[in-house]
């Protein structure tokens, strides 16, 4: 390594095999101090929500385990609806957005079975195709028209929701999933149902975590996988989206990252 002198060499190498330093370490909503970090160590960040729901099989999960179905007309629903119903269930179960299914509907009693063919699920999602442009005849929602969803959260009460769309690295968007879980904020992400290739299923993250391994002083990142609702009633997993280096894991295409934060009144600047 021509760049560097035998002593910066010498030293490296010594600090891989026994130096330890204190790190700061960023958590998306503070700066923790204090653990000591070998210098050739790994290290996770992870985030999560904070509830959980009970299911019929005794197996928690942290948004409901909805489906799509096919309407009156015979057409399925779609994944992008489904996908925020999944959020606005949450919101409404854990965060006393109450009324996000209308007054006589509580969406912790029904998620348990995870039925979403009852009324009005049913019919809160079908008015969520609506507001998002969903195409009748295949179920598509683009991905320009998902921040449409504030407008039914307006319908329900809630003329100040934000909602918004998160581009770019798996690195720099994972910043935000932590921020947003960090904060008990489900979100949606536009993923490959199963694998790589062009973008065509919304999910709904319930947990993140990303690796990063240090060398030459300083961390770097590796790996970012997110815990998955795919809003196929029972499907539940952890996918990779980023893989550096030789792929140890199967990864996912993903593309957008959504946001929403639901609330009355502007009192409060979400930070999305």
């Amino acid at each position: 390594m021509p760049r560097y002198s035998k002593e910066f060499i010498d030293a490296y190498y010594d600090e891989l095999v026994s130096g330890v330093e204190y790190e700061e370490i960023d958590t998306g909503t503070s700066i923790d101090y204090g653990l000591s970090k070998s210098a050739a160590d790994w290290r996770t960040h992870r985030g999560q929500l904070k509830n959980w729901y009970a299911t019929p099989t005794g197996a928690p999960w942290q948004t409901v385990q909805w489906n799509q179905f096919k309407k009156d007309n015979g057409n399925w629903v779609g994944c992008g609806p489904v996908a925020w119903a999944i959020v606005f269930a949450y919101w409404d179960s854990f965060k006393g957005t109450t009324g996000l299914f209308g007054d006589t509907c509580n969406a912790y009693n029904y998620s348990a079975y995870g039925n979403e063919t009852q009324t009005p699920i049913k019919s809160a999602i079908t008015t969520i195709a609506k507001h998002l442009g969903t195409w009748d005849n295949t179920g598509l929602t683009l991905p320009s028209r998902m921040e449409d969803a504030w407008k039914y959260a307006n319908d329900c009460g809630y003329p100040a929701t934000w909602v918004v769309k998160h581009n770019g690295t798996e690195y720099y968007k994972f910043g935000k999933a932590k921020r947003a879980l960090d904060a008990d904020r489900p979100l949606i992400l536009l993923i490959h149902a199963d694998g790589i290739g062009i973008v065509n299923h919304y999910v709904v993250i319930e947990a993140a975590r990303k690796t990063q391994i240090k060398y030459a002083w300083n961390w770097h990142d590796r790996n970012v996988h997110y815990t998955v609702n795919y809003g196929w009633g029972t499907t539940r997993k952890e996918i990779c989206v980023r893989d550096w280096g030789r792929n140890q894991n199967k990864v996912y295409t993903a593309t957008s990252l959504y946001d929403a934060y639901i609330q009355k009144s502007p009192k409060v600047f979400p930070q999305l």
